[in-house]
């Protein structure tokens, strides 16, 4: 029957970290360590056999996959609204540089001026905090 040579599995490492780099989905890397684990397995046990390095190929790559899926479940990051700018405005309080007139006006956070709504007309100088994000515009409210 036919056995494979040890670096055999070092090969198929190599070819599933190629289709790796292709993709990018990660699943090929976490069979390639599995490809590597049973070379470096059949390289201190030459007599280990096919069928169990198959088998061990084939468990290595379903734990590996399965402990890096429950992994990635986990949240990395507390904000879910990273790439969105206005929903960080949240909370934040700053002091009206225009004013509000008919509802809209606008403020300065930092460096951007960004446009503001609000249900009353308020003068120059008045503390707000914004209290929610429509798109681009930020609907305040007097601090």
């Amino acid at each position: 029957m036919y056995d494979m040579i040890f670096w055999s599995w070092w090969i198929v490492a190599g070819a599933l970290l190629v289709g790796e780099l292709l993709t990018t989905t990660t699943y090929l890397l976490w069979m390639a360590v599995a490809a590597m684990i049973v070379g470096l397995v059949k390289w201190l046990w030459p007599s280990f056999d096919l069928v169990g390095q198959l088998l061990l190929f084939a468990g290595l790559a379903i734990f590996a996959v399965y402990v890096f899926r429950r992994y990635q479940k986990k949240p990395r990051h507390k904000h879910s609204d990273l790439n969105n700018r206005a929903e960080q405005m949240i909370g934040r309080i700053a002091t009206l540089d225009s004013t509000i007139i008919n509802g809209s006006g606008h403020v300065k956070f930092g460096e951007s001026t960004w446009l503001v709504v609000s249900d009353v007309d308020l003068p120059v100088g008045t503390k707000i905090k914004v209290i929610a994000a429509q798109g681009t515009i930020l609907r305040v409210a007097v601090a």
